[in-house]
Formats: structure tokens, sequence, C-alpha cells
């Protein structure tokens, strides 16, 4: 504000001036000036508060669907145990010693998913236990009118009934799953105990250290359905979010509050600065205001790259993809075996594709490729129960069409949602043999003397689709010597094209990779029928044969080129775990994980690829990745919200030795680590 001083003249005449005049216009600007500072005061303050609580309310229900998203993607791996058990029981009639093999493991000390598995036979008299595993269940020693209640219930829901003995002692919780249904023969029964305290806190480095937590079974948060909190107690303090989750026929709900603010301790106090210096710093607080909206941006900003690294985290749900599939393939006498999985390029959800080999005590092996519609945890579980129910019938000696009869009888999509096309067939070498029955799956494509054919099958319908379909099996002769490929559609599928178009690439593809070793030759196939990657995923299976030879070929060769693609970890990850099928598991998944880490890193540096080498002698692993990438990788701490940089951290701890070499001319760098697979010498 501009002041201006009288001049002295004007000082004589002040006392002839209207008294007040002169002064009540200062005063008049004194109070204007207060009234706009206490309103400007006032309307950020207020508005400083208002944005905290949006922010603690926003930033507490993101936390909350954080929360939920874990808690729900838990849920379907209870589901799946029960629903394999109660498969194999389905498939088996009930064979106790059938249920005891699948129960055993999932009770066991070193996995202990239940304290007890039981089999339940459903009929007129009332339920029977038929098999048990483990300790004694608390509703086997309850009231008999408990059992059958608990079993209509999980008859009538289509995932699992829960049975809450949390008022008991010890606290317990059990699962029911029936099948099949509507109208289910066995039921499966799991209990697992829970700690008698009911306090269970989050480990520190946990990324939801910063809240307290309840959790019930229900949609109320009553102390006796709480299964476990941080506090030991039902009662949060201060803010707080519920969000409940379906949970077989019941829900579990989730009521967290966070510990701390979680915009920041300034967001929180910062109404109080605002009110408190607000009148004498008015410049001061239009800046802390801007300053404000720029921290409440980097907030904004944090939270989205918070939401990114969470949905970068649920690409480890396509581990559950993985592990649904078979860890390894057997062996057979004159057989070679190999098979590649690769993701689709769109979105992260998992598929319903797998492969399937079991070999037979006859000499036969039995070899299944198959596709669930969809993608998702519900094609995912589907699958999982087909590959069971198929591993049973193939080891009773089934057929392929046999196979696939049976199968129409646990799955039908207008009650499941999900059909699923199969290729079955029993592979005789020494009849020289192959019988197929197919249910709406593509033709298999045998590869022999540089040429290419699809082998010629009954197609029936996808398994699902009609009910009590009945198929038919196809024979055809095998030559001396081939190779035959068993894929899903997403290897020939492309929209806007024509599905001959895929057929004819993928057989050219397939007749080009003369005398590869088995798993670089899926490699090809993979790269030459899908250069671009694929919208669906795809699954393929190779079997190989030479009667002259009676085994297989030998692992991959120590070197091998890959492009600067995101599909290229994958396929240097399996190549690696191909290269070293013959080693234990635990060395195969370590090799394949540092792989994957330095695969990434040429991926992200080095835009001409990069090339792996693998050295083995029996004492030790040596593994090299070489790239053009400028620069040598050093290692560093990231922040806990950055998404890489932990790369050489894991090569480190995992590996016995490692380093970095300059390639020659300076152009690039070789990236190596060192597995022991020997015991050193005393």
């Amino acid at each position: 504000m501009d002041v201006t001083a009288n001049p002295p003249a004007a000082s004589t005449r002040r006392h002839r001036e209207p008294r007040g005049g002169r002064t009540r216009s200062a005063w008049t600007n004194v109070v204007i000036v207060v009234v706009i500072g206490v309103l400007v005061t006032s309307c950020l303050a207020i508005g400083a508060a208002r944005v905290h609580d949006n922010n603690e309310r926003r930033l507490l229900e993101q936390r909350l669907g954080e929360v939920g998203a874990v808690l729900r993607s838990a849920i379907p791996g209870l589901q799946t145990t029960l629903g394999s058990a109660a498969s194999v029981a389905v498939a088996t009639n009930g064979a106790p010693d059938a249920f005891a093999r699948i129960a055993i493991p999932i009770v066991s000390a070193k996995r202990r998913q239940f304290d007890s598995l039981a089999l339940w036979q459903l009929s007129p008299g009332g339920p029977q236990r038929v098999a048990h595993v483990g300790v004694e269940s608390e509703l086997a020693t309850g009231p008999k009118d408990r059992v059958v209640s608990l079993f209509a219930r999980a008859a009538r829901t289509p995932a699992f009934a829960v049975a809450d003995f949390l008022g008991g002692s010890p606290r317990r919780l059990g699962y029911a799953v029936a099948l099949p249904k509507p109208n289910p023969t066995y039921v499966v029964y799991g209990e697992r105990t829970l700690p008698r305290t009911r306090t269970a806190r989050i480990a520190s480095d946990s990324a939801f250290s910063d809240l307290d937590y309840a959790l019930f079974v229900g949609t109320k948060p009553r102390l006796g359905e709480l299964i476990a909190s941080s506090i030991g107690g039902a009662r949060l303090s201060g803010h707080t979010g519920a969000k409940a989750v379906p949970f077989g026929d019941t829900h579990l709900l989730i009521v967290i509050s966070p510990r701390d603010e979680l915009g920041g301790s300034l967001l929180a106090w910062l109404p109080w600065i605002l009110g408190l210096f607000g009148l004498l710093f008015t410049v001061a607080a239009a800046i802390t205001v801007w300053r404000l909206s720029r921290r409440r941006n980097e907030a904004e900003s944090l939270a989205f790259e918070n939401e990114r690294l969470y949905a970068d985290q649920r690409s480890v749900a396509q581990t559950l993809q993985h592990s649904l599939l078979p860890q390894t393939l057997p062996e057979a006498p004159g057989l070679e075996f190999g098979a590649i999985y690769a993701p689709g390029t769109v979105g992260i959800d998992i598929g319903g594709d797998w492969y399937e080999v079991v070999p037979r005590a006859d000499g036969t092996v039995v070899v299944v490729v198959g596709d669930v519609s969809g993608h998702g945890l519900d094609a995912a579980t589907m699958m999982a129960s087909l590959r069971f129910a198929i591993r049973a019938y193939a080891a009773d000696g089934d057929g392929p069409a046999s196979i696939l009869n049976k199968l129409t009888h646990l799955v039908n999509v207008g009650r499941d949602g999900h059909f699923a096309t199969i290729l079955c067939g029993v592979l005789d070498l020494s009849a020289g043999t192959a019988t197929w029955a197919d249910a709406g799956h593509p033709r298999p494509l045998l590869v022999t003397g540089g040429s290419g054919r699809f082998v010629a099958v009954t197609v029936g319908p996808p398994v699902g689709v009609v009910a009590g379909a009945e198929y038919r099996e196809s024979a055809a002769g095998l030559p001396a010597d081939g190779t035959l490929l068993l894929y899903t559609d997403g290897l020939v599928e492309r929209r806007g094209e024509s599905i001959d178009v895929g057929f004819d690439r993928l057989a050219d593809a397939a007749r080009q990779v003369g005398a590869e070793p088995l798993s670089d030759a899926l490699f090809t196939v993979v790269r030459r029928a899908i250069p671009d990657g694929c919208d669906d995923d795809a699954a393929l299976l190779g079997i190989r044969w030479r009667t002259d030879r009676g085994g297989p070929s030998g692992h991959a060769p120590a070197a091998t080129e890959f492009p600067a693609t995101p599909a290229a970890v994958t396929d240097a990850r399996l190549h690696a775990a191909r290269a070293l099928d013959d080693m234990p598991a635990d060395v195969i998944e370590t090799v394949a994980l540092l792989v994957s880490e330095l695969a990434t890193n040429s991926v992200r540096h080095a835009a001409a690829g990069f090339t792996l080498a693998i050295d083995r002698t029996p004492e030790r692993i040596r593994v090299a990745v070489t790239d053009a990438g400028p620069g040598r990788p050093e290692k560093r701490s990231p922040d806990p919200a950055e998404a890489f940089g932990r790369g050489l951290l894991i090569v480190e701890a995992l590996s016995d030795d490692w380093g970095t070499t300059p390639t020659p001319g300076g152009a690039g760098k070789t990236v190596w680590f060192e597995i022991a697979t020997a015991p050193a010498p005393a």
C-alpha cells in the first residue's frame, strides 16, 4: 500500500478539518485490510483443512482398495487347493488312498495349508467321513446337524462354505467344497488353526506397515468374529475405512486405520500454521499455499506412481499361471519334450492355456494341450481342475476319447461361464502310432524330413458346450523320426486376419527349424509365428523322437542371441531352464531368476539385443549376458518406490561369484555370475 505524506501547510489546518474524516478513512483502510486478511486467512485455513480431510479420505480409500485386492488375490489359492482335492475325489469315486495322496502334502509340516483335511460322502442317511488326514477337526467332534448344515451350504455355493469356530479353543476356521455341482456326492473339508491371540502385526518391510487393521468373518466388525488385528482388539482409533470381500459363502471384512497422516504431517498442521501467521505474513501465506499445491501435485504424482507400481506387482500373479503349469516335463524312452508358454501382450490377467505330459506304465505317453475360454482366476482355476482330472484319467489307462467324454461331466458353460478346447493324444513309439481325440482344438502339426503337415483328426465340440458329447478317436502313424507340435490358438490367431494365414505361418516356421535342438526349435517357431507378440496367451508343446536313437538329443547350445524386446526376457529365462533341465529344481530356479534380472537390464539399456552364454562343469555353472549397452552396471540402493535398480543386488545375494567385463573394443559389456553345483572341497 502506498502512503502519501501531507505537506507542512496542511498541518496548520488540521484542527479545522472535520474530526474523524481522515482518521475514519485510515481506520477504514485498516479495517478493510484486517477484514480482507482475516477472510483470506480464514478461507485458506478452512480450504487447507478440507483439502487435508479430502486427501486423507481419498488416500485411505485407495489403500483400502489395495488391501482388498491383495486379500481377494489370496482367496482363489484356498479354493483351488480344496477344489483340486474334490476333483480327485470325484474322479476316483471317493477312493481314500487317492484322496490321501493329494491331502498329505497339503497337511504336511512343509506346506501346512491346513491342519486337517477330510473327505465326506453325501448319502441319504447323512454325511459319512470317507478319509481323514491331520488332526481331528472341530466339525467332526460336534453335533451332526452342524455337519449337515455346513455341507448343505457348500452344495449351494459355487465356491466354498465357511465354518466359524473362532469362539473355540483352539480358534479355527473350516472350509468345505462340494463336487460335482449341483448335486454333489463328495465334500472336501479342511480346517486351519489360527493363533491363540488375535494379535498379528504387519511386518515393518511390508507395503502396508503404516496401517492398523482388523479382519473379521462376515460383514460386521464383531469381536466374536475377529480373525486377527494389529492391535489385538476389534476397534481401531482415528479415521477408519472398511471393505467387505466375498469369501466363499460369506465375506471377509477388512477395517484399516492409518497410524499416521497418509498425506504427511505438513498437510495436517497447515490450517493451524495459516491461522497463526496468515494476518502478519499475507504474501508468505500465498507462497505457502502455492507450495502446498505443488506438494499436493507431487503427492498425487507419487500416488499415481504407487498405483503403477502396484499394477506392475500384479504381474506376479502370472507366477500363478506358471505354477499351475508343469514345472518340469517328464522323461520317456525315445522321446524328448519341450514346452513354451507365451503370455499375451494385452493386459496382465492370467489365462487358461496349458499343456501336460503323462507317461504310463505300458510305455505309452499321454500328451495334452488345452485352452479354457476367457481370462482371470476363474479360467485359471478351471484349467487347474481340468489338468488334474486329465492326469487322473490318464493314470487310470483311459484313451483320449474316454478322457474327453469324462471331462464333459466336469464343465458346463452355462453353469461355469467357461468352456475348454482340448487336444488329447496317446503316443505309442514302439508301435509307431498316435491316437487323437479333439474337442474343438487346432490340429497337431507333424514336422519330418524338412516338411510339415497338419494331422487329420476328428474334431468334436469344445468341452462344456454340449452336455454329454461323445468324442471319437483318430489313429495316425508316426514316422521313424519327427517332431509333433501341439499348440493353442494364440499362436495362429491375429485380429483382422484369417486363421488359415496363421496356420500357414506356423507351418512355414516349423519347416525352417531344421536339426536345431528341440528347445531352440520351439523358440524359433514362437518368434516366427508371432514376431510382434499376440493378444492372447499361447502354449506350445513339442515332442521329438528318433527310433534309431532312443533318447533326447541333449542340451541347448551354450550361447544364444536374443532381441531387445520384453518377450526376450521370458525367452532367455526359459532357455536357461531348458539348458539345465537335468539339474536340481532349486538350481534351475536360481539361474532362471538371475538370467531374468540381467536380461531385463540388457533390454532396458541395449537396443541391439543381448547374447546369453551358459558354461557348465561338474562343479559350477557360469552364465554370461553380453550386450552393446553403454557404461558398466553398478550396484545402488533404490528408494522403496522405485520399480527398478535391484537387479545386481539380487545377483550378488543369490550367486557364488559375479562381475562385469568390457567387450573387446569397449562397445559393450558382459555381466556374468557363477553358481556352485557341488560342495567346495574341505
